[in-house]
């Protein structure tokens, strides 16, 4: 029979290989489901419902849940949590901006900290795109992060984007072929500016708050200038990503 989970956690790795030692590719956070693809005695090998990623999660932290749950769960409208909380149930439990806040979920905390959920919960942001993604100002940057304890790159403009109702795909090179081409002359707040390396590779990945500043995840969350060479820090003195290409994703 197939076996699905969700994360009950603030947040989990989601490993390339199933051992503590290998590469932290992704996280889960709280409310992600998934489906179980293999299990081993201490690993299980999983893939997210939304975005489909794979890897592995220590059997310790994955909590089973059984298909109709997880059809019930992913029916439900949507409802993330649009602030960052410390919730006290037993023991205190932080949970990062970005978290799934379903029926599951609300069930699993108390009464006080059901109705602090609620409070901080919406299935699409009112606010502009930069003032989500200022939310996330300071957070440092972390390889396979999506938190606000730790995110990278494209993990933080997926979750700053999944917050606005839209679903990007995981990684900087898969989000690059979504949307429009636009200039930096003609771009506006919430377009996403994409960077390569050396090689000519998609990298990097940032949010445009205006045709001339840029918030991303690089050594933190921080706000640089832009122009048609790239990313400039004024903190380093110098540009520290070529421009690629600019692509507008909301309508």
């Amino acid at each position: 029979m197939q076996e699905f989970g969700i994360c009950q956690l603030s947040v989990i790795p989601v490993r390339r290989e199933g051992a503590h030692s290998a590469e932290q590719i992704h996280q889960l956070i709280l409310g992600d489901t998934y489906q179980v693809l293999e299990k081993e005695e201490e690993w299980v090998k999983i893939k997210g419902d939304f975005e489909g990623y794979e890897g592995w999660v220590a059997i310790g932290q994955h909590y089973a849940i059984t298909a109709v749950v997880r059809d019930e769960l992913l029916r439900e409208q949507p409802s993330f949590l649009n602030e960052t909380l410390l919730l006290h149930n037993d023991s205190p439990m932080p949970v990062s901006i970005g978290s799934t806040i379903n029926s599951h979920i609300l069930g699993i905390f108390g009464e006080k900290n059901q109705e602090q959920l609620k409070a901080h919960v919406h299935s699409i942001s009112e606010e502009s795109i930069g003032q989500t993604a200022r939310k996330y100002l300071g957070t440092p940057y972390l390889w396979g992060g999506k938190s606000y304890f730790g995110i990278d790159c494209s993990g933080f403009s997926q979750q700053t984007y999944k917050l606005h109702g839209y679903s990007l795909p995981r990684d900087a090179y898969q989000q690059v072929e979504i949307g429009t081409e636009v200039s930096l002359e003609n771009a506006k707040e919430g377009d996403l500016a994409f960077f390569v390396n050396p090689k000519g590779r998609i990298d990097h990945v940032g949010i445009l708050l205006s045709n001339t500043e840029i918030i991303h995840a690089s050594h933190r969350v921080r706000i640089d200038k832009i122009d048609e060479k790239g990313i400039y820090s004024e903190e380093l003195k110098r540009y520290t990503h070529p421009l690629h290409i600019i692509k507008r994703v909301l309508k």
